[in-house]
């Protein structure tokens, strides 16, 4: 972590759903206002099933994360991001590589999958266990928020 915006890092799980762009939206604007920078990580693993196919590399499984990862920074940036922007696609529990990465960051952002009501008011397993494991504060965006995120 750091004391100075202008080397501060915000860490954002990014999985292609309305809580995940919308957590995007969020960070884009602290770092808007912080002058941060913003890692967006999107990480995926390998169905069981799949995994002999993956481990002798017959099937190249990191397309369609690709995908979801390119296509949720553009829907946020637009289709050439600020250099303040990167990304990181890796293979590995999500949960996992977002509180790794918390180590490092000054800010996690997540979004959360509330249906609203009593459900919206839960977190799913990802978010629950950055909220409770994180190494630096973590901001939960929910899905509504996306358009308001916008505004």
């Amino acid at each position: 972590m750091t004391n100075n915006p202008a080397e501060m890092r915000i860490v954002v799980g990014v999985d292609g759903s309305a809580g995940s762009i919308a957590a995007l939206w969020a960070a884009a604007r602290i770092a808007q206002v912080t002058g941060a920078r913003i890692t967006a990580v999107h990480a995926w693993e390998v169905p069981a099933a799949l995994a002999l196919s993956n481990a002798l590399g017959t099937v190249d499984f990191s397309a369609g994360p690709r995908e979801v990862l390119s296509d949720a920074v553009a829907k946020v940036f637009g289709s050439v991001p600020p250099q303040s922007v990167t990304t990181k696609l890796i293979q590995g529990n999500p949960r996992d590589v977002l509180l790794a990465d918390s180590a490092s960051a000054d800010l996690l952002v997540v979004g959360r999958r509330g249906a609203g009501g009593f459900m919206g008011l839960m977190l799913g397993s990802v978010s629950q266990a950055c909220v409770n494991h994180s190494q630096c504060p973590v901001l939960v965006v929910g899905a509504d928020q996306a358009s308001k995120s916008r505004e």
